[in-house]
């Protein structure tokens, strides 16, 4: 039986969950990496397809739950971006996506880099959006 409780960031989420307001809480891992650290919250499992390196928590699946989710990220440009603009976007993403330091950054916050742009990256989005409603509709949470 689940109630979903909006708020508008981590930080009020982390609030709520400290202050025992709420039972559990959903968010990225470095919203609550450092107070899981400190043993001030307990980590349950994580929504992504595979454990990950340096997280001690079972999957979602391996708990027993059928959902997989991701914490992704995007860059996005207003409508009406020329095409000449959008490539050169693109061009400097992927030209960070190669570079030591995100590796490095990827790492360092336990991010698994995926990396996609314009027309795969727009579809994706279209399709994870209908895959996370579909959930949250057999939640009974949409």
């Amino acid at each position: 039986n689940l109630s979903y409780v909006p708020f508008a960031g981590g930080g009020e989420a982390l609030s709520a969950l400290l202050g025992n307001q709420v039972a559990a809480g959903i968010s990225g891992y470095g919203e609550f990496s450092e107070q899981i650290k400190a043993g001030a919250l307990r980590l349950l499992a994580i929504s992504a397809d595979k454990r990950q390196d340096g997280i001690d928590a079972p999957t979602l699946k391996e708990a027993g739950f059928d959902v997989e989710l991701f914490n992704w990220r995007g860059v996005f440009a207003p409508p009406g971006v020329s095409d000449d603009d959008k490539a050169a976007m693109i061009k400097l993403i992927e030209t960070m996506a190669k570079s030591d330091a995100w590796a490095t950054e990827c790492k360092n916050r336990n991010w698994t880099p995926i990396l996609l742009t314009g027309d795969d990256y727009a579809k994706f989005v279209t399709e994870d959006t209908a895959r996370i409603g579909a959930i949250l509709k057999d939640l009974g949470l949409a």
